[in-house]
């Protein structure tokens, strides 16, 4: 083997051993790209569940306050009706 057969083999080693650790920076930074990304998007999650919650309240608040006016309607409709019965001269 001549001496540059041993150069080129021992370049092209050097080459294969390069594109090797290049290959596995590459793979390195994709994963912390992907971790990343997962990491917003379980932020972004955790965010928008925390909006859901808010506004499931809030509607179970309004839902609760129409309940209670429908209720006190519905007491003033007994009592207008008792009252129209009263000014008849009718029992309530």
């Amino acid at each position: 083997m001549t001496y540059s057969d041993r150069l080129s083999r021992s370049l092209d080693q050097l080459q294969q051993h390069e594109y090797l650790r290049v290959q596995q920076l590459y793979q390195q930074d994709q994963k912390r790209h992907l971790s990343q990304r997962i990491d917003r998007l379980e932020r972004t999650l955790r965010s928008r569940d925390r909006t859901i919650q808010y506004w499931k309240g809030q509607f179970y608040t309004l839902e609760g306050d129409c309940y209670d006016l429908e209720g006190r309607n519905q007491d003033q409709g007994l009592q207008i009706r008792d009252l129209r019965r009263q000014a008849q001269g009718l029992p309530p």
